[in-house]
């Protein structure tokens, strides 16, 4: 239990002591990010290796949808109650909608980011990415070697959900080891 928490610990450090890191390309990926190679909303959830990276299975924490003038047109939360789209916001490049600057400010409790999707024509670009503050992120390009235009940007968690019957487990194995060592004391 102790080296899950200080590897928690040590992952959220990571994360929070990289201000001025910048999102790394991990991926260009056929198809959608949040409503195909990774699931569908609310419970996307990243998965696979690409370019030799395995990525952690973190789920969304928000999907927004654009228009061609780089308008949001929809939001989509992911599974946290916390997030309702405020902590986003945009801005884009000259040269067009197909990059993107975006700035993360979670409030307390909201998670940090790990992976960032970014989808523009048939395809999506898969970013790694600090967790939180301002990052420029692009879409794919076209063959001529034009940025697509923006449809999308998915961003996820930087924790491993643990799933409710494990997280079971480890709780009863918990209390029957208090139990047994309470008893042993006695």
């Amino acid at each position: 239990m102790r080296k899950l928490l200080l590897a928690t610990v040590a992952l959220v450090g990571v994360a929070l002591a990289a201000p001025g890191a910048q999102a790394a390309l991990i991926a260009t990926i056929e198809g959608n990010a949040c409503a195909g190679e990774f699931g569908t909303p609310p419970n996307c959830v990243t998965s696979g290796t690409y370019n030799g990276v395995t990525l952690n299975q973190t789920p969304l924490i928000a999907k927004f949808d654009f228009n061609e003038n780089g308008i949001v047109t929809a939001f989509t939360p992911g599974i946290f109650p916390t997030i309702d789209g405020w902590e986003f916001s945009f801005a884009f490049g000259p040269g067009g909608t197909g990059d993107a600057t975006y700035t993360y400010t979670p409030g307390a409790g909201d998670p940090l980011l790990q992976y960032v999707a970014v989808k523009g024509g048939p395809n999506f670009n898969l970013f790694t990415t600090p967790g939180s503050g301002s990052d420029t992120v692009f879409t794919p390009t076209n063959p001529g070697g034009n940025l697509r235009g923006l449809s999308n940007i998915s961003f996820y968690d930087t924790l491993v959900p643990v799933p409710a019957p494990a997280g079971l487990m480890l709780l009863g194995a918990g209390l029957l080891g208090l139990g047994l060592m309470r008893r042993k004391a006695a």
